[in-house]
């Protein structure tokens, strides 16, 4: 199987983001952990971008945590 790298868009308040933390940390998965603001003052480009290719992105909102992105 190719490895590919894993990254996880999170905020610290999120609990959903948390729980994704949480889960790759006890699964001993080598993943990035990438952490953004999201407000429109805090929020990353790179967060923006990642959540604007979403696959489950929702279009009424301008960025939800965790994106978990696998590959390019």
């Amino acid at each position: 199987m190719e490895d590919r790298q894993v990254s996880i868009i999170y905020n610290k308040f999120c609990p959903y983001a948390q729980r994704a933390l949480i889960t790759a940390i006890e699964k001993d998965l080598q993943v990035t952990f990438v952490k953004t603001g999201l407000g429109e003052q805090t929020k990353t480009k790179f967060f923006s971008e990642a959540y604007g290719r979403a696959l489950g992105r929702d279009p009424s909102s301008n960025g939800k945590v965790p994106v978990l992105i696998h590959g390019d």
